[in-house]
């Protein structure tokens, strides 16, 4: 009986795996570069250029610095959350199995909304609003005091995951060119990883000295509503949103310099 829940999980991954397979196969490309790749293109020389890109645009720039903030709180977020459910609120393996399904329940409901959207209205101010949501929400978890609680809390940071990573992504798609996009999602997601995994460290030397999960939960909380408070000050100080209603070309002079150094 124990094993049960084991092959279905098994079952249902598996069964991931094949849909995917099917997906895939409706995918119609000959797999050939859209450019020649230049073997002496070091990855050293790839970061430098995927970094001078994002420095030489602001909305960019922007996004990068609000992403690596909020990286600190991830992975303090990330690496005490089962401590804390299992841990401070006692719950068992059925119960955080509620939990966590609340966040994903949440967070592909989010995805639904957004994908019957056309335009995303002032997506600068809908990423630092997330941020300032995620931070509530995490001061709800901490103070949660019933399951029910606990699940509400972490369906709205389910939710807002979403909200975060959608805005973000169409935002760097629609900055970055297509020669550099790579390079640069690249460089964020290397950046993001590092960021949180010092997050991570933060977090876990925290709660090891103080002997609960509790405070630096409620730090992470802290710092993200801050961080999005700032972030909402910089968008409206430096007038971001009215740079997105600028033309590609004005936008992208930066760019093309960039693109003349990579031919050549």
């Amino acid at each position: 009986m124990v094993l049960i829940p084991f092959f279905l999980a098994f079952a249902i991954n598996s069964a991931a795996f094949i849909f995917s397979g099917f997906a895939l196969r409706s995918i119609k490309t000959n797999l050939i570069p859209s450019r020649v790749v230049d073997d002496k293109d070091s990855l050293l020389s790839q970061i430098r250029q995927g970094t001078c890109y994002v420095i030489g645009n602001s909305i960019l720039s922007f996004l990068f610095v609000f992403a690596m903030l909020l990286a600190v709180s991830s992975g303090i977020l990330n690496a005490l959350f089962m401590p804390y459910l299992e841990g401070e609120l006692a719950l068992g393996s059925s119960q955080v199995g509620l939990v966590l399904s609340a966040g994903a329940a949440s967070g592909a409901v989010a995805a639904i909304y957004f994908s019957r959207k056309k335009r995303i209205n002032s997506p600068l101010y809908l990423v630092a609003g997330a941020g300032l949501l995620a931070g509530i929400a995490v001061f709800a978890l901490v103070l949660a005091f019933d399951l029910m609680t606990v699940m509400i809390s972490w369906a709205m940071i389910g939710a807002v995951d979403v909200v975060l990573n959608i805005p973000l992504t169409v935002l760097m798609q629609e900055l970055v060119e297509d020669e550099l996009r790579g390079r640069v999602f690249a460089l964020l997601n290397v950046a993001f990883t590092a960021v949180q995994v010092i997050g991570m460290g933060i977090g876990g030397v925290w709660a090891e000295a103080i002997a609960a999960t509790g405070p630096p939960m409620i730090g992470a909380a802290f710092a993200l509503v801050f961080v999005s408070i700032l972030g909402f000050v910089v968008v409206a100080r430096l007038n971001l949103h009215a740079l997105l209603s600028k033309s590609k070309e004005e936008e992208s002079e930066i760019s093309q310099e960039i693109l003349v150094e990579i031919a050549a």
